[in-house]
């Protein structure tokens, strides 16, 4: 079934799809870049990817590449004008241990981390105002 494969998608205002990546799970954001790639949250597959309209991944950032987050389900991305990714990771099924937020650098170099169990249960969501 079409609405269940996993599929990120740009579709023309008449519905007609004009860009599409499969093979994803979950995916809570997609966005266009400047370079014309597009940067996708790849859900319960823990990781984020970088695709070029050919459909090559040019960029991957996974959980065994950050353990120590606890990358659980990869809900939202924002590239930052300084080049780095703010990541939300949405702990649901596994809360109480690892990142709800973080930034990396495209050399994959973890530079901020949020973490606030007592706070916050699961975050789907994060944004940095004003970029």
């Amino acid at each position: 079934r079409r609405d269940r494969e996993g599929a990120v998608r740009e579709v023309d205002p008449t519905g007609k799809v004009i860009w599409e990546y499969t093979g994803v799970e979950n995916c809570g954001d997609a966005q266009r870049l400047k370079n014309g790639n597009t940067l996708i949250s790849c859900g319960t597959q823990k990781r984020v990817i970088e695709v070029s309209r050919d459909g090559t991944i040019v960029w991957e950032f996974k959980s065994s590449d950050a353990p120590d987050l606890n990358i659980a389900w990869v809900s939202s991305i924002q590239p930052l004008k300084n080049g780095n990714l703010l990541v939300g990771n949405f702990l649901r099924g596994h809360e109480g241990i690892g990142a709800h937020a973080f930034e990396v650098t495209r050399d994959k170099r973890v530079v901020w981390v949020y973490q606030d169990h007592a706070q916050v249960k699961a975050l789907t969501t994060v944004r940095a105002i004003g970029e």
